[in-house]
């Protein structure tokens, strides 16, 4: 038997490189006739169901700080930080950490 487990090992690499390229090539080609029908037909994304991405949701603005350090902020929403847990632990209130605009 000339072949060894190096040499089979070696066409499959080969093989694997042909199928990737051929892969490649047929995908080129397969998004370059997808281009021309859109073009011949004046087709847009909503004619064919594609819904524009949505927009990133904006941030919500922090309503409570650290009274001790500032830099620490919570909006309200979710779990409390750990500053809160704590702030609160000490007989303070929500209403004392809001940040006054």
């Amino acid at each position: 038997m000339a072949n060894t487990v190096a040499d089979i090992e070696k066409q499959i690499a080969e093989l694997e490189n042909q199928k990737t390229a051929l892969l490649n090539q047929s995908k080129i080609e397969t998004i370059d006739k997808i281009k021309a029908l859109i073009n011949e037909y004046d087709l847009t994304a909503k004619d064919l169901g594609i819904k524009p991405p949505k927009k990133a949701g904006s941030k919500s603005k922090p309503v409570y700080a650290n009274p001790h350090d500032t830099t620490q902020t919570w909006t309200g929403r979710g779990r409390q930080p750990n500053w809160v847990a704590s702030y609160l632990s000490l007989g303070h209130t929500l209403e004392s950490a809001l940040i006054k605009e």
